[in-house]
């Protein structure tokens, strides 16, 4: 997110710098809008989609208490299996997690 920050005040300085030295012609200002407005969709995009890893996150931790919550000692066989669902999705939890931190703009 600083990344993106850092590139949209860099737009807006350069947008100042031609403005003030009078060398910006309409179409350089054109250029920079455009790219200041794509910068912004790609932020927004980015945004969405670690607010949607985050709720698959959150649901998915949720399904691992309920399975660890419903597993019994006393089950038999049956808790081999729940213990296999369970490392499942712990390790999707952890590949999603690690796939939010390598997300460029994520806030950790």
């Amino acid at each position: 997110m600083r990344k993106t920050n850092r590139a949209l005040g860099v737009i807006a300085i350069l947008a100042a710098i031609f403005a003030l030295a009078g060398c910006a012609d309409q179409g350089d200002m054109q250029q920079l809008n455009q790219n200041e407005f794509t910068l912004r969709g790609m932020i927004a995009a980015d945004r969405q989609q670690i607010d949607a890893l985050k709720a698959q996150v959150a649901q998915q931790n949720d399904q691992i208490q309920e399975l660890q919550h419903n597993a019994t000692p006393d089950s038999g066989g049956n808790a081999s299996g729940m213990n296999d669902r369970v490392a499942s999705l712990e390790a999707e939890v952890k590949a999603l997690q690690a796939g939010l931190a390598a997300t460029p703009g994520a806030v950790p």
